[in-house]
């Protein structure tokens, strides 16, 4: 969802410094707390003089009002110990979706390893709210229901009443080298198709 301004893209045009946020290495049992850390963190220096930021682990950036809202769910979200408003925060600021790769005719999202988790990818001849719907629901499910075992490979994944769900296959990431801020090494999801 678009949410740079004209207001951001001018103070992005017009900025004279750039300030690097490294991260400590983010293991899955503490993924959620280092990247929420590293929201608040970035809220934090919006609301002072910093005037934009973007998640270099993603390639994803939003307008200045977006990130803060989103810190704003999360802290409150934190707060009342919402664990799924808390998933859906982290998702929705530092995960990249739908990203397109024609090659590989699919539909694949770009952050979840900063969450302890895969990415997630779909064929991309599904329209793109539809492939886009799937995505998000299993991503929320992971960061927000965080289930205790993992999806496993085979098993069919749905949310829909009507639907017959989609076949989870378990893939390791090959889109990005083990050394690429974007490698995630949990690997990746891909729903395919229940016939």
């Amino acid at each position: 969802m678009p949410s740079m301004s004209a207001a951001d893209r001018k103070a992005i045009e017009t900025h004279t410094a750039v300030a690097y946020l490294l991260s400590p290495p983010v293991h899955r049992e503490h993924a959620i707390d280092v990247s929420g850390q590293a929201l608040l963190l970035t809220a934090a220096l919006l609301q002072s003089e910093a005037v934009a930021a973007k998640g270099e682990s993603a390639g994803i950036a939003h307008g200045r009002t977006r990130w803060l809202e989103l810190a704003r769910q999360f802290r409150h979200a934190s707060v009342t110990a919402d664990t799924i408003a808390q998933g859906a925060s982290l998702y929705q600021a530092w995960v990249r979706r739908p990203i397109e790769d024609d090659e590989d005719r699919s539909f694949y999202s770009c952050g979840m390893h900063l969450l302890g988790e895969p990415d997630i990818e779909i064929e991309n001849s599904l329209d793109l709210a539809d492939a886009l719907e799937w995505m998000d629901m299993l991503g929320l499910y992971l960061v927000g229901d965080r289930p205790a075992r993992p999806p496993q490979d085979n098993e069919t994944f749905g949310f829909k009443q009507y639907d017959p769900g989609r076949t989870i296959r378990l893939q390791p990431c090959t889109r990005y080298a083990a050394d690429d801020f974007m490698y995630n090494p949990y690997g990746c999801i891909r729903l395919l198709p229940n016939h």
